[in-house]
């Protein structure tokens, strides 16, 4: 168990009185988060010692900003980030507490990241959106970069996984296989697995299913092309895609659903919001689980498809390549909930 303590801009207790009061406590990891001008005196102290933020970047013209090779110097063990009253008095947003945490951790630091609904947030029933949206920025790289997401503290996820946790399935990764190599989850059913390598609904079900099973999380994507939009389709070939998922899995608590317009990946083409809407809506009526857009998510029009009262998020292809391009996404995020 964890007890830290953040001291805020207070001074705090005598360092050296709070070590010898503490140290027979058994069973409890005790942490002082000081300002930073009391860090050395707690350190020296013998106390686990936090700073309460910490840069992303190693040095450079950022004044009032501590960089991570400055609190090891010092012998400080970790930090916090996120932490309300920075959200709230100095504006940092999901985004930026995302890159401190990265770099922390990248550093050898340690990182207690704070998240909270404000009470407006939670009379509005958007609890859980926010925590989700403050908790859940996600990469899902090519298997080869699984190891080095992973190893930089991302959330990550495979691009796909099989049914069978082992057999003559070449090409194909297993649940097990993602889960010993700490993998969180993985994207099912993308539009271009099912339009280049031919999986279908079942199969999608299969894999969403089986993964959901091991302990895995699960984006299951869904969505029309041009041609079912054309033909007046669209509704019914959600309906299809939605319920192979909904029968194989149920409303599970690790599954989230993405509507991917196909007409709109690579073509330049944004379905617009209240397209996204409806179709988001829709899906959410099919199976009550949280839908993401995914159909060419850019910077500049991230905030209004995110506004949407139905759109939970976001699945980014190419301008998640690029990581202010991504950064800038998650901030449209979080303002979208603010």
């Amino acid at each position: 168990m964890i007890v830290a303590g953040n001291w805020k801009m207070f001074a705090g207790p005598d360092p050296a009185a709070l070590a010898q009061r503490v140290a027979g406590i058994d069973g409890v990891d005790v942490i002082v988060c000081p300002p930073y001008v009391s860090l050395t005196r707690c350190v020296e102290a013998g106390l686990t010692t936090y700073a309460q933020n910490v840069h992303w970047e190693d040095e450079g013209a950022f004044t009032g900003e501590i960089s991570p090779p400055m609190l090891l110097a010092l012998g400080v063990a970790g930090s916090l980030v996120g932490h309300s009253e920075r959200r709230q008095y100095f504006g940092e947003t999901d985004a930026d507490v995302a890159r401190r945490t990265k770099a922390a951790l990248a550093a050898g630091l340690g990182v207690i990241a704070c998240v909270g609904e404000t009470r407006e947030q939670r009379d509005a029933g958007d609890t859980e959106t926010v925590l989700r949206i403050q908790v859940d920025a996600i990469v899902c790289p090519p298997y080869t970069a699984l190891a080095e997401c992973v190893a930089a503290g991302l959330t990550t996820f495979a691009q796909n996984v099989h049914w069978e946790d082992e057999g003559a399935f070449t090409g194909e990764i297993s649940p097990r296989m993602l889960l010993e190599r700490d993998v969180a989850g993985s994207l099912v059913g993308h539009s271009e697995r099912r339009q280049y390598f031919g999986e279908t609904d079942e199969d999608v079900a299969r894999r969403a299913k089986s993964a959901l099973a091991a302990g895995l999380n699960v984006i299951a994507c869904v969505g029309e092309t041009q041609e079912q939009r054309n033909a007046g389709d669209t509704e019914t070939v959600l309906r299809l895609q939605v319920d192979a998922v909904r029968v194989a899995c149920g409303p599970h608590d690790r599954l989230v659903l993405a509507y991917e317009p196909v007409w709109a990946i690579g073509t330049g083409l944004t379905a617009t919001p209240e397209l996204a809407e409806a179709a988001h809506a829709l899906i959410k009526s099919l199976l009550d689980v949280p839908v993401l857009y995914g159909g060419s998510v850019k910077p500049d029009n991230a905030a209004e498809l995110m506004a949407q009262p139905s759109v939970d998020g976001a699945l980014v292809g190419g301008a998640s390549l690029d990581v202010e391009s991504f950064a800038a996404i998650c901030q449209a995020a979080a303002a979208s909930r603010s």
